[in-house]
């Protein structure tokens, strides 16, 4: 096994670690469990193992939250996203979506009832939630009950694109894409020039500029 950490999105850099000593934990674990002819001894360690994995992600996601938010009071230079990425090996794209993910927490978005069990699950899963709150969309309460006991990451997001068939509110930015790379956003009946992206003299690193663009940042092909 290679020695590094391979974080969630596959644009994440990896950050060299050792994993020797947790292998061979595992291997003692095994081990024992065997002697002991006992297989939740070794299934207690992968449950623990996993709730870690889940509390690393929602940790993570208010560590940038609130250090994005407070980031000028630390009176470094560069910004906060390069910063990340340099030093913890998270590109921008994700620090933004797991900063989405905490921001929906701290603002109380999601109805009490089904806060807590979406807060507690995987932060691959809370992250097409984050983006659909975030981009304006209303959520019912029963496809909020359907969203916190949805099974896994295929499910979350197939509900997640069964609500964005539906309008978004009034009060919602919304940032557009036209065939020709024009830029405008949307904003209660109001829609202003924005920019514009070179995608029909796009080359292939261009290219992939501009789908990191568009994808990272919710923009709607019009």
């Amino acid at each position: 096994m290679n020695d590094e950490i391979i974080l969630l999105n596959g644009l994440d850099q990896t950050l060299p670690t050792n994993d020797e000593w947790i292998l061979e934990k595992v291997d003692e674990i095994i081990q024992e469990s065997l002697e002991k002819k006992d297989a939740y001894l070794a299934l207690n360690s992968c449950r623990a193992l996993k709730q870690i994995a889940q509390l690393s992600g929602i940790a993570l996601a208010k560590f940038f939250y609130l250090m994005k938010e407070n980031w000028d009071k630390y009176e470094i230079g560069d910004e906060f996203d390069e910063v990340a990425f340099d030093y913890v090996g998270v590109h921008k794209s994700t620090v933004d979506k797991y900063v989405r993910v905490w921001k929906m927490h701290t603002q109380n978005l999601i109805p009490e009832k089904f806060s807590e069990e979406i807060r507690k699950r995987n932060i691959k899963d809370q992250i097409p939630i984050a983006i659909t709150v975030d981009q304006g969309y209303e959520i019912e309460e029963d496809t909020w009950e359907e969203l916190a006991h949805a099974p896994d990451f295929a499910s979350v997001s197939a509900i997640t694109r069964e609500i964005k068939g539906k309008e978004p509110s009034k009060s919602a930015l919304l940032i557009f894409i036209s065939s020709d790379g024009t830029l405008t956003a949307q904003q209660e009946g109001e829609t202003e020039f924005v920019g514009y992206l070179n995608v029909d003299d796009a080359g292939l690193i261009a290219e992939k500029a501009i789908q990191r663009i568009t994808k990272s940042s919710g923009v709607l092909e019009r």
